[in-house]
């Protein structure tokens, strides 16, 4: 659409808007009768966008270093340059990913039995770092084993496959199918936006899934070999892999 003009802007109106975004912004602003925020102040500033980009407080060192950082656009951009080019950056932008993927250093349902998973939070933020093209990111964790000759970050990446809550007790390949289907519905909500789990025992009364098109989407993941039942030792240490795919890490 064309970019909207305000008429007759305020000095304060006219230095607000940096880029055609802002220009929508004061337009419906101006009919709404608001006024822009003034700038926040070199402290504020700072403040917000270390939170934002990195998840934590600025120490006050940083804050005074840039103390004129709302003077210039110049300056500004370089301190967000800054922020980006920190592994922090990855770190925060890496956090709502491993929940949407349910990552965890436990192994199942219930006790505190450890695994080592901490190499794919590892590959996430690097990832994001890198600035992973977001098809890439996709493949090699949906599929990073099935690629040919797959290196070990790309082994690691398809351990996104083995987040899931796995169970210590049990018939084998009930839950086997608890796995699948969680693998399913984590398919749907993270790349879809869509509840495809409804669709596991009909058809969905409200998205365009079908019942047979979930078991589709089941097919992608039901040639992984799994155990189903995961084995706990005595001394509540897991027992050591009995299947290749549970040696991944």
């Amino acid at each position: 659409p064309d970019v909207p003009k305000v008429e007759q802007p305020t000095p304060e109106q006219a230095r607000w808007q940096r880029n055609p975004i802002d220009a929508f912004l004061l337009a419906r602003m101006t009919k709404q009768g608001l006024e822009p925020s003034p700038q926040a102040d070199p402290r504020t500033l700072v403040r917000r966008l270390t939170m934002d980009l990195h998840g934590l407080v600025p120490s006050m060192d940083e804050v005074m270093a840039w103390s004129g950082v709302g003077d210039s656009d110049g300056q500004y951009q370089t301190l967000v340059d800054q922020l980006l080019d920190s592994p922090h950056f990855g770190e925060r932008m890496a956090l709502p990913w491993l929940d949407w993927v349910k990552y965890s250093d436990e192994i199942s349902d219930r006790g505190n039995y450890l695994t080592t998973f901490y190499p794919y939070r590892n590959y996430v933020i690097r990832a994001f770092n890198n600035n992973k093209p977001f098809d890439q990111f996709t493949i090699e964790q949906l599929a990073g084993d099935l690629l040919p000759e797959p290196s070990q970050e790309q082994l690691i990446a398809s351990g996104y496959n083995h987040l899931i809550v796995r169970v210590q007790d049990g018939v084998g390949v009930e839950a086997i199918h608890k796995y699948l289907t969680e693998r399913v519905d984590k398919l749907g909500q993270i790349w879809l936006a869509s509840s495809l789990e409804c669709a596991q025992c009909h058809d969905h009364k409200f998205d365009n899934w079908s019942q047979k098109q979930y078991y589709q989407f089941a097919a992608f993941f039901s040639d992984l070999d799994r155990i189903g039942v995961w084995s706990v030792g005595v001394s509540g240490s897991s027992t050591a892999p009995r299947n290749p795919d549970e040696a991944y890490f």
